[in-house]
């Protein structure tokens, strides 16, 4: 097959071509027959192709890995927000008349102030946060492997079965105290 100059519009509309029957199971070879091409360039423009479509990938799961790492941020500055609000004083006054029959009667006022200490509901949103950065961030590689092990009874190396235990009976909200 005798090659032929391709300009570069033709050479994108091929390399779509390719792309398509490449992904539809074709043969290198079928593809150049169908093309008019030789393998040695459809194998080049696939290498192209192939290439451009990791770039894509990569490019596309950073952006979503950035995206939420932006919304955890998001919501870990809302639990935060909710953290500070739940540990306002919170003071409270109340008017008492004297005497109920009288509008103009003298008044008692009491003021009351309650020391707040924070919802715990909002830290435990703020771990939860934490965990999930970590794991998009891949900082516990090993997590699942280690939860999977503690649910199904098996020791990994370095832990007794009783930690296991204990790490199982943790997960499955399961209490260990025998009294």
């Amino acid at each position: 097959m005798a090659a032929k100059k391709r300009s570069k519009i033709q050479q994108l509309r091929d390399r779509a071509t390719i792309a398509e029957l490449y992904l539809k199971g074709w043969s290198q070879i079928r593809i150049g027959e169908f093309l008019e091409l030789n393998q040695s360039n459809i194998s080049r423009e696939l290498t192209k192709i192939k290439e451009a479509w990791k770039a894509e990938t990569n490019r596309d799961y950073d952006l979503v890995v950035e995206e939420q790492l932006r919304r955890l941020s998001m919501v870990e500055c809302e639990y935060w927000d909710g953290w500070q609000r739940s540990q306002v004083i919170k003071e409270q006054t109340m008017l008492e008349r004297l005497n109920e029959a009288v509008e103009s009667s003298k008044a008692k006022v009491q003021r009351r102030t309650e020391t707040r200490v924070g919802d715990p509901r909002f830290l435990e949103g703020i771990i939860k946060i934490v965990q999930e950065r970590g794991k998009l961030l891949n900082l516990y590689p090993n997590h699942n492997d280690r939860v999977h092990e503690a649910i199904s009874g098996n020791a990994p190396p370095g832990l007794s079965v009783d930690a296991v235990s204990v790490i199982r009976a943790q997960i499955l909200g399961i209490s260990t105290d025998a009294g």
